[in-house]
């Protein structure tokens, strides 16, 4: 909700990179995904789009969210909104991690997210752009 909310309230400017709000696991995809554009900077690579916002440009309002717990350990976070005239809904995974500090030390991290059926033409799973960078 507060990263939408940045995103209305600065909508020419697009809200700063929260690494420390990813899982492990997404944290490294990116890490791997940002050596390849490195190395690619003639290429456009496959995340050539804001993915919160599924759009290139944005003017986000109506915005809802559904939470669905799937687990202790396991969240989904449905988000609806318009963009422009558009309607759009990005599902976003939630895992529960932390190990060093037993149950009371776990923090919430986005694992995932996932527009449409998360497949081709009909939308995207961010953690499959990430692994597969020149498309």
């Amino acid at each position: 909700a507060a990263t939408y909310a940045r995103y209305q309230a600065h909508p020419d400017t697009p809200p700063l990179v929260q690494n420390d709000a990813y899982s492990p696991r997404l944290s490294r995809l990116f890490a791997a995904y940002e050596a390849w554009q490195r190395a690619h900077s003639d290429e456009v690579g496959t995340l050539d789009f804001d993915w919160w916002t599924n759009a290139q440009d944005y003017q986000i309002r109506n915005i809802s969210y559904r939470v669905i717990d799937e687990g202790p350990n396991l969240r989904w976070i449905i988000a609806r909104f318009d963009n422009y005239d558009r309607h759009d809904e990005i599902r976003f995974r939630f895992v529960r991690e932390g190990r060093r500090f037993g149950r009371e030390g776990q923090r919430w991290y986005l694992d995932d997210a996932m527009e449409g059926t998360g497949r081709g033409g009909d939308g995207w799973t961010l953690s499959a752009l990430l692994r597969n960078p020149a498309g």
